[in-house]
């Protein structure tokens, strides 16, 4: 099985600097030529199957990227962007006490955010979903569509880094990359 992954295209609320989450903005102009790009830019690896999170923007991404590769389009649950609690749909001019521990996000495990979701939660459904793929797909080429925190997450469960390790970089709206490609990345391990 080989795993491509893209990030979704650049959102209304990306621009605005809303959190999503696990809430949806629409796909700006931008974001919709970045999806089309994205699938020209995963044409040269042939993928056979997409999947995408269920959210509207990844899933919306996921078809304007399809219309280069013309391949069954999937969605799955554990592809959904971490959940930021009460701080999704708000912008950094409220609550300045969630929106620091968002920023220290890369520093534990649990933010002091009510009803947010823990790294090491979006760690079990990474893992939940390369299981379910090699069990389901065997040597499928699959385009995962899907969010920038999420992808973090995978980056540093393929890195042996603890999950909410601030290390990873966050993807660029539209990259198609592979965890192998990002591993010149992986910053040096430091001695003990």
């Amino acid at each position: 099985m080989s795993l491509f992954y893209c990030r979704h295209g650049r959102t209304q609320w990306n621009e605005l600097g809303t959190l999503q989450g696990t809430f949806d903005s629409p796909l700006t102009e931008a974001g919709k030529i970045q999806a089309r790009e994205s699938g020209r830019l995963a044409a040269i690896h042939a993928p056979q199957l997409i999947y995408c999170s269920e959210l509207k923007r990844a899933r919306h991404s996921a078809e304007l990227a399809n219309l280069c590769l013309s391949v069954p389009v999937l969605t799955s649950p554990l592809l959904n962007e971490r959940c930021f609690g009460a701080l999704q749909g708000l912008d950094r001019t409220t609550h300045p006490r969630w929106w620091q521990a968002y920023t220290n996000r890369d520093q534990q495990n649990c933010m002091a955010i009510p009803g947010s979701e823990a790294a090491s939660e979006v760690a079990c459904r990474i893992r939940a979903f390369w299981t379910e793929m090699k069990q389901m797909h065997g040597d499928t080429r699959i385009l995962v569509v899907g969010h920038g925190e999420w992808f973090k997450i995978a980056m540093s469960l393929a890195w042996g880094i603890p999950p909410w390790s601030g290390a990873p970089p966050l993807p660029d709206n539209g990259r198609v990359w592979s965890l192998e490609e990002m591993s010149g990345l992986m910053p040096e391990q430091q001695s003990a």
